[in-house]
C-alpha cells in the first residue's frame, strides 16, 4: 500500500512559505549602497589579447588597402588590362597544369586536405567568451 506522503521538495517549500521573515538589519542600506558604488567602478568584461590584435590587423589593412588607392594612379584603361592580365595568368596556369598533368590530383588532393585541415583548426576552435569580472 503506496501512502500519499508528500515528496521533500513540497516539505520544504511549505516550510519556507510559512516562515516568518525576519526585518533587515539597519545598516543593510549603507552596505547595499557600498557594494552598488563598486559594481559599477569595474568593467562588466575584458577583452583577450586576440581581440586587440584582430581589431588592430583589420585598422592596418583597411589604411594600407586606402593609402594604395590614393598612391595608385588608375589609367583609364584599367578593366582592359586588368582582362590582359587575367587571360595571361589563366593560360599561364593551363600551361601549368599540362605540363605536370599526372601529378596535378595528387596534388590538388594534397592542397585540399592542407586546406581542410587549416579550416577544421582555425575555424571550429572556441574563442574564450566574455568574461563577467566579480569582486
Amino acid at each position: 500500500m503506496i501512502e500519499n506522503t508528500p515528496a521533500p521538495s513540497e516539505i520544504i517549500d511549505e516550510a519556507l512559505r510559512s516562515y516568518p521573515l525576519e526585518p533587515a538589519p539597519a545598516s543593510i542600506y549603507q552596505k547595499v549602497m557600498k557594494q552598488v558604488g563598486v559594481q559599477r567602478s569595474i568593467p562588466k568584461f575584458k577583452l583577450s589579447w586576440l581581440d586587440y590584435a584582430l581589431s588592430g590587423f583589420v585598422a592596418m589593412m583597411a589604411g594600407l588597402v586606402l593609402f594604395l588607392w590614393q598612391t595608385s594612379a588608375i589609367s583609364p584603361h584599367w578593366s582592359v588590362k586588368l582582362a590582359n592580365h587575367l587571360f595571361w595568368i589563366r593560360q599561364n596556369i593551363r600551361f601549368t597544369l599540362r605540363q605536370f598533368q599526372p601529378q596535378v590530383p595528387v596534388e590538388i588532393i594534397i592542397i585540399g586536405l592542407v586546406s581542410l585541415l587549416f579550416g577544421l583548426i582555425f575555424f571550429t576552435r572556441r574563442r574564450a567568451p566574455l568574461v563577467r569580472i566579480t569582486p
